[in-house]
């Protein structure tokens, strides 16, 4: 039987920004997820960095909607019409962006990436009795695997993208930008893209350098695992 992606959201702006809202945005689909993070430093020049992050989301749904009828959803490609979409806009701003999907017909989690936003994949720890086979392509296979006790492993980390430190890859357009290709941003071919196995009771966490530079891994594991543990499903996710 086919996988299915059950999904839920957090927005959890910095306490400084809790009235604007913060920068980050989302894309909660039935059919594929996604996080973009809009880039503070447009602040310095009276432009809400959420705006692009927020508009870059919405085309992302609206891509999602239109390809659905068309074809099978590919992160790439919702990535590539969104895009598209904020071009024709010219919505001034800039964001990283991250969409997912699940292959509809294989066991795989599909990705296209722009930046420093990213995902988790985690896994049940190795000497469950649900336990198989490490799938090739994940980082499954490098050891065996993770602190013993745990009820969760890291099984795949998403890349980042940076130019420099504190400059991660980003989507956008500035006042002056025209209708050339603008190298002070990247373009969805730019995109880091994945393809990961899956397995059933997999978690995926998908966020914004928010999440990923202020809680460590295994203070995110611990939350992860209190929640199963709070739920009353024990080591199976």
């Amino acid at each position: 039987a086919a996988l299915q992606l059950y999904s839920a959201v957090a927005l959890l702006p910095h306490p400084a920004k809790t009235e604007s809202g913060g920068e980050d945005a989302f894309l909660l689909g039935p059919h594929m997820i996604g996080v973009a993070d809009g880039v503070g430093s447009w602040w310095e020049g009276g432009i809400d960095p959420a705006a692009f992050a927020r508009g870059l989301m919405f085309a992302s749904r609206n891509s999602c909607t239109k390809l659905k009828r068309e074809e099978e959803l590919d992160p790439a490609k919702v990535l590539l019409d969104a895009w598209h979409k904020m071009q024709i806009s010219r919505l001034i701003g800039s964001s990283t962006a991250c969409l997912v999907s699940l292959d509809p017909h294989k066991t795989e989690l599909r990705a296209a990436n722009i930046g420093d936003s990213g995902f988790l994949l985690l896994r049940r720890q190795a000497g469950s009795s649900s336990m198989v086979e490490p799938a090739l392509g994940t980082l499954d296979s490098a050891a065996g695997i993770g602190a013993a006790g745990r009820k969760l492993h890291i099984a795949f980390r998403s890349p980042q993208q940076l130019r420099a430190f504190n400059t991660p890859y980003q989507l956008g357009r500035a006042p002056d930008s025209g209708d050339a290709p603008d190298d002070r941003f990247e373009t969805p071919q730019d995109a880091s893209l994945v393809r990961v196995p899956v397995r059933p009771g997999d978690i995926l966490v998908l966020a914004t350098d928010g999440l990923f530079d202020n809680v460590d891994e295994e203070a995110l594991l611990d939350t992860i695992e209190d929640m199963i543990e709070g739920s009353g499903t024990g080591a199976s996710p």
